[in-house]
């Protein structure tokens, strides 16, 4: 579970791999094809997250896009699942 954002954020991760060259053209265009297929469930709107996460991102000093995640992750009472040992 995600909100939709997950697919532009893990696209542009993507994009700057290929940038410095950690990822050739055909291998972006695999993962981005492989990331449009990705069997997230993606039902909550943006919008309807913004107020809880813009919230927390006071809060918490940390950007809204990612409390977008944690709001979600408020909202529906799952666990965060994060690489950033930060947030």
């Amino acid at each position: 579970m995600a909100p939709g954002l997950i697919y532009v954020e893990t696209g542009n991760v993507l994009w700057v791999m290929t940038r410095r060259g950690d990822l050739d053209e055909s291998a972006f265009v695999e993962a981005s094809g492989l990331l449009a297929e990705a069997p997230l469930l993606v039902r909550t709107p943006m919008q309807s997250l913004l107020p809880s996460a813009a919230r927390l991102a006071r809060e918490l000093d940390h950007p809204v896009y990612d409390c977008a995640y944690l709001a979600l992750a408020i909202n529906s009472q799952y666990p965060v699942v994060t690489a950033d040992l930060k947030f």
